[in-house]
Formats: C-alpha cells, sequence, structure tokens
C-alpha cells in the first residue's frame, strides 16, 4: 500500500508479475490501473514474483523476482497509480 493509501501493489507470483489498483478512500474498494509481466515490453526481473515494498515518497515500487534472483524497480505514476 502506497504511504498515503491511495493505491496497492500486489505481486501475481504464478503470473511473474506486478498489478496496480487505485484504493477508493469512501470505501477501500480497489480499481485495477495495469499489470506489468515480466518478459513483456522490456520489464525484467519478475520472474516468481513475491513481495512488494513502496518507497517512503511512493514514487517507486520494488518487487521481488525469486526465480530471476532480482529485485525489479518501477516508478509510480502518481496521477494515476
Amino acid at each position: 500500500v502506497s504511504p498515503d493509501g491511495a493505491y496497492v501493489f500486489a505481486a501475481g507470483n504464478g503470473d511473474n508479475a506486478v498489478a496496480s489498483f487505485v484504493r477508493s478512500v469512501s470505501d477501500g474498494r480497489l480499481t485495477f490501473v495495469e499489470a506489468e509481466f515480466d518478459g513483456v515490453e522490456g520489464v525484467d526481473g519478475l520472474s516468481a514474483a513475491s513481495s512488494v515494498a513502496v518507497s517512503p515518497d511512493g514514487a517507486h515500487v520494488y518487487v521481488t523476482g525469486t526465480a530471476d534472483h532480482a529485485v525489479a524497480a518501477f516508478a509510480v505514476d502518481t496521477g494515476s497509480g
């Protein structure tokens, strides 16, 4: 969850992916924004994605790809998640 609670990020281990969601302030409902997949459009390091961390300022998301022995880093579009 982003520090401001506006976005939620989830690792998809079997899909080798990370997904982002915008979170409703009023009821906590999640709305899918997008997913990034290992090996698609230059994304690398998400094979067997397992954990997600968000930087304290909410500007970056870090995802561990255990099968890749890697950490993938993504910049967050603060306008859309």
